[in-house]
């Protein structure tokens, strides 16, 4: 018993370190890279969902649920539909949004660092905690 409830802390203790780095990378992110189009005093202007705008975010995930579901082979989830749409560019939002990663061969940040800034500029990143 001794044993299974050390295991549990040990499992909690790592959940909580996940999600609190997932939401640390994503404040960086939308600090380092996305803030300038998403803040929002010029969300609205650029067509681009606010940050924490719940009303902008909630219809961004409705479109990523409806392709998701229309094509589930191309985007697993909700997410990837998310990220493949800040990767190709969207509106006003240039391929890879204006997020750099010098540590990546190609330059560009990897998914994780796009879902990280999605969740947090979403709010998402609250409802796990």
């Amino acid at each position: 018993m001794k044993s299974l409830i050390t295991l549990s802390s040990i499992c909690l203790f790592a959940a909580c370190s996940v999600a609190l780095a997932d939401s640390h990378l994503g404040k960086d992110t939308y600090t380092k890279h996305c803030a300038a189009c998403h803040a929002p005093a010029v969300a609205n202007a650029l067509k681009a969902p606010a940050f924490e705008s719940k009303v902008d975010w909630k219809a961004r995930f409705a479109t990523a649920t409806k392709a998701s579901k229309a094509d589930p082979k191309k985007y697993p989830t909700a997410m990837d539909y998310l990220v493949a749409q800040v990767k190709n560019g969207l509106g006003a939002m240039p391929p890879g949004g204006m997020c750099a990663d010098s540590s990546t061969k190609d330059g560009k940040c990897k998914d994780a660092v796009y879902q990280a800034a999605i969740n947090y500029m979403s709010g998402n990143d609250k409802k796990k905690k």
